[in-house]
């Protein structure tokens, strides 16, 4: 009987050790921690690419801090309980694309020169997101069709840091290519006396001598969502009057804008003759509980090319 209670003690200081312990542990104590090393390929899902060897879960530490690009394609939703892209002295500049709709309730980090790139028009929902000075967010940029734009639901906390970006300027619809007009809903046309600019929120301008081929207005003032348009083409085209893209931001803690969110449309350069239209500026659509931040929000239309003879019409904002 004696054996039997001293064996019973001693289990029972064991466990009282073990829970007086974890009391003073860190909670993340237990947590993976996940490295990508890209051994095999840029797949997130390839196990190969990370160290230790095992696709990231819900519980994992991610760190990706190496100058590599990162893929995310498919139904399955990526998995993590914090990212963080790049590091903090910004050494590296990784990029993570995200080709689907994707659902995680991990934080993210996006350091420094590190970028993360929406290669989709579908939603992607995160537990917070911060983007530190340099840092970059954006999305693919179109052609004729919507379908690449920043489209995020953030549960949490979103806090875009004073010289971090997120991009969108020139990413929506393509402008027109020589003689030829822009695209999306308010396209400019080109009518034989240079390109007219793109609409958006407003109208664009019309090309010099001709009282039509403006591009038209569209899309919602007070809940945007659509790209801006292309300005149509002159001749010599230096730069196209792409369209701005398009940002749609959902936060349901604080998002602080001390960065710039710009989603302008292209000023359209060249032109010997035939100016080319502007593009109209993109969408900036916040939903959010509440905002705080001195940032710059800019989804303004681009300008159209002098050309020589016949200047091209600006783009609507």
């Amino acid at each position: 009987m004696a054996a039997r209670r001293g064996r019973a003690v001693s289990l029972l200081s064991a466990w009282a050790l073990g829970f007086i312990c974890s009391l003073f542990l860190p909670g993340d104590a237990f947590a993976a921690g996940l490295s990508w090393t890209g051994a095999s390929d840029g797949n997130w899902f390839n196990a190969a690419n990370w160290s230790p060897a095992q696709v990231p879960t819900s519980a994992d530490q991610v760190i990706i801090d190496s100058n590599t690009t990162v893929s995310v394609a498919g139904a399955t939703s990526i998995s993590f309980a914090t990212l963080a892209l790049g590091d903090a002295a910004g050494n590296f500049s990784p990029t993570l694309r995200l080709s689907a709709a994707e659902s995680t309730g991990g934080s993210v980090v996006v350091h420094p020169r590190a970028k993360l790139q929406q290669d989709t028009n579908q939603q992607i929902a995160f537990g917070s997101l911060s983007v530190m000075p340099a840092g970059l967010l954006t999305h693919t940029a179109n052609s004729s069709a919507r379908s690449f734009l920043i489209n995020l639901s953030v549960a949490g906390n979103f806090d875009l840091r004073a010289g971090a970006t997120i991009a969108a300027s020139g990413l929506g619809y393509a402008g027109g290519g020589q003689y030829q007009n822009g695209s999306g809903p308010g396209y400019g046309t080109f009518s034989g006396a240079g390109g007219a600019g793109a609409g958006h929120g407003g109208a664009g301008g019309r090309s010099a001598l001709t009282p039509y081929g403006a591009g038209i207005a569209y899309d919602s003032l007070t809940d945007p969502t659509d790209l801006g348009s292309g300005g149509a083409g002159g001749d010599n085209i230096a730069v196209r009057g792409d369209g701005g893209g398009a940002v749609i931001l959902q936060v349901g803690g604080t998002l602080t804008i001390d960065g710039a969110i710009t989603a302008n449309g292209l000023t359209a350069s060249g032109g010997s003759t035939y100016g080319s239209g502007g593009g109209s500026g993109g969408s900036i659509n916040l939903n959010v509980a509440n905002l705080a931040g001195s940032g710059i929000l800019s989804a303004n239309g681009g300008g159209g090319s002098p050309g020589g003879t016949y200047p091209g019409g600006g783009g609507g904002g």
